[in-house]
């Protein structure tokens, strides 16, 4: 019997079930690498039409920034406001200085701490160094801003030799009358 098998495949029909093994072996390979192609053209395809819609598009609109005035600066200006009026003599009888003033400080929240918790003390120079201010300067035509300058120099002078730090930027004397 295993004469019989082994003849039967030697014979004309096991060369053509051979060559129907081989092309059966080569179609299955043929389209496993044709689908192995078929998927890298379809992701290609897929990829190219994605970029033409995004090409169609154009190019995105511009997102809104905020500039940069919008964000709070740490170095804003703050003031610090005495609410009541400075009154002082001048030396000439009869004649008196009434001012009216707000410090500035652009240097962050420790000055405006500083200035804030001692007030009191900025008082006292203030009406030390009005009391020492002349009448001629005052009258002059830039009498204010002298005096917002020499108050500025005074004041910042004390705080530097007590602290270390000279927090005012400006004096703003809102009010100045001269009786």
């Amino acid at each position: 019997m295993i004469g019989k098998i082994t003849a039967t495949l030697t014979g004309p029909f096991s060369i053509a079930l051979l060559v129907v093994f081989l092309l059966l072996s080569g179609v299955g390979a043929g389209l496993i690498i044709a689908d192995k192609m078929n998927k890298t053209d379809l992701e290609r395809r897929k990829q190219s039409r994605i970029a033409a819609e995004i090409a169609a598009r154009g190019p995105p609109k511009p997102e809104r920034v905020p500039a940069p005035q919008d964000a709070e600066s740490p170095f804003k200006p703050r003031y610090v406001v005495f609410g009541e009026e400075f009154t002082s003599n001048f030396q000439v009888p009869k004649r008196v200085l009434i001012v009216k003033i707000t410090l500035m400080t652009q240097r962050g929240d420790r000055a405006y701490k500083l200035l804030d918790d001692n007030k009191m003390l900025l008082r006292a120079l203030t009406l030390a160094t009005l009391s020492e201010y002349p009448l001629e300067t005052a009258t002059a035509t830039n009498g204010v801003i002298a005096l917002s300058d020499l108050l500025k120099t005074t004041l910042n002078n004390d705080l530097n030799q007590k602290t270390g730090f000279s927090p005012i930027d400006t004096v703003i004397i809102t009010d100045f009358f001269i009786q």
